[in-house]
């Protein structure tokens, strides 16, 4: 149903790749406009963390930084999306990310595992039990489910956990 806010794509800026690198991304107005066939699912109404705006002001230009970056982003997002469940009648939150390569490290390190690499094409889930997750402490009480970088969906799994190197 693409009317409720709740399940349209959220684009997010801030958890993009390193910022040297953000013009990959296609202009707002691209996105928006119906350039894509996705264009119907994005969220018009959704305020970033971050603006592109904001990152492409940043000055970073390495892995380690983007991936930082991505880590503070994705804490903001989960206590906005975590305080929004808490106050409502549902007791959890699914937030699904899509990231690449360095804002990777970021994300999962934003709920607590290592930042190693997981590979291209890997999905780590989170889940939380607490209404609250975040007030809890850096991680607050996010659990990995499953395996971190999980490649079990591709048909050639190596392939993705090689194709960094």
């Amino acid at each position: 149903d693409n009317n409720d806010s709740n399940s349209l794509i959220k684009v997010e800026p801030g958890i993009s790749e390193v910022g040297s690198t953000s013009s990959c991304m296609g202009t707002e107005q691209e996105l928006f406009s119906g350039c894509y066939s996705f264009s119907s699912c994005l969220d018009k109404t959704y305020r970033p963390i971050m603006t592109r705006q904001d990152l492409d002001r940043t000055q970073e230009w390495g892995d380690h930084a983007a991936a930082q970056r991505a880590q503070r982003v994705a804490q903001a997002i989960a206590k906005r999306y975590t305080d929004v469940s808490s106050s409502s009648s549902s007791s959890s939150s699914v937030i699904v990310f899509v990231g690449h390569g360095a804002s990777c490290l970021g994300l999962v390190g934003a709920f607590g595992a290592p930042q190693q690499y997981i590979g291209y094409c890997s999905i780590t889930q989170f889940e939380s039990n607490d209404n609250n997750p975040m007030e809890k402490g850096n991680h607050g009480v996010w659990k990995l489910v499953g395996k971190l970088g999980s490649v079990n969906h591709l048909s050639n799994p190596k392939v993705s956990l090689d194709s960094a190197w």
